[in-house]
C-alpha cells in the first residue's frame, strides 16, 4: 500500500525477471501478457512479452535507469523483489475445519490439512500478532474469507483470464492483473509478488497459495510490526 501512495512510485513496480533469481534487477521491457511457462521474446510475438534471463538486454540490476524501476519508490532508495524474482511466502495461514491453524508442510505443529495426520514435532506457532488467520475453506475463490486490510480483497474485483499459454484460465485482480488465489485447507499458507517468469501475472499486489514447503522458487518476506 505505502509504493501505492503519494510516498510511493505510484505504479506497476518492474518485474525482477532475473532467473538467476538475483536480488535487485528489473526488466528491460515491461511485461504486456500474463505468465507463459515459456521464455518468448518481443520481437517474436510484441503480445508476448515475458522475457526472463540474465543478459543486459532483458535484466539490469538496481542501480540502472532500468532496475530502478522495480523499486517501490522509484529511486535506489527504495525496496526491491517485490514483483518477480521468487515466491515470498508471509504469515498468512487458514484454519482448519476444527479451528486449528494448518502446518501443511511448513513443519509448524497442528493438522497438516493437505494430507491426515498432525505434525507435533515441528515448532509451536509464534504470538498471534504475527499472522493472520484466515476462515476454513475448501476452495481458492471464496474471498468472503479475506482479511480486510490484507491488500486481499481490497484489490478486487477478480476475474478469470485466458492467458496465451498451456496454463489456460487464470484467477487475476482487477489491480494490475496480477494473479490472484485465496489459500485452502489443501493449500494453507499465502506467498506473494510471484516468481521471475511470471509476467504480467506478477506484481506487488499478486498471491497465490502453496503448502509451506521450501523450494528454490520460494523465499520469505519479513515485516515490521510496529
Amino acid at each position: 500500500y505505502l509504493q501505492h501512495s503519494q510516498y510511493g512510485s505510484h505504479t506497476s513496480v518492474r518485474l525482477n525477471n532475473n532467473d538467476l533469481r538475483l536480488t535487485g534487477y528489473g526488466a528491460v521491457n515491461e511485461s504486456t501478457t500474463g505468465y507463459t511457462g515459456t521464455n518468448i521474446s518481443c520481437s517474436e510475438s510484441p503480445n508476448a512479452c515475458n522475457e526472463y534471463g540474465t543478459s543486459d538486454n532483458i535484466t539490469q540490476p538496481w542501480n540502472t535507469g532500468v532496475g530502478v524501476k522495480a523499486s517501490t519508490t522509484g529511486n535506489i532508495s527504495g525496496i526491491y523483489d517485490m514483483s518477480g524474482g521468487v515466491w515470498e511466502y508471509v504469515m498468512g495461514v487458514i484454519k482448519s475445519q476444527d479451528g486449528l491453524l494448518c502446518s501443511g508442510s511448513s513443519g509448524f505443529n497442528g493438522p497438516y490439512c493437505n494430507a491426515s495426520g498432525i505434525n507435533s514435532k515441528g515448532i509451536e506457532f509464534p504470538n498471534s500478532k504475527y499472522y493472520d488467520v484466515y476462515s476454513y475453506s475448501v476452495s481458492g475463490k471464496y474471498y468472503n474469507c479475506r482479511v480486510l486490510g490484507d491488500a486481499i480483497g481490497e484489490v478486487g474485483p477478480f476475474m478469470n483470464k485466458m492467458y496465451s499459454s498451456n496454463i489456460g484460465n487464470r484467477q487475476i485482480s482487477s489491480w494490475y492483473q496480477n494473479e490472484s488465489n485465496l489459500i485452502s485447507n489443501s493449500i494453507p499458507w499465502f506467498v506473494r509478488g510471484s516468481d521471475y517468469q511470471y509476467g504480467l501475472g506478477a506484481g506487488v499486489f499478486s498471491f497465490i497459495s502453496l503448502d509451506g514447503n521450501s523450494g528454490i522458487n520460494r523465499g520469505f518476506r519479513t515485516i515490521l510490526i510496529i
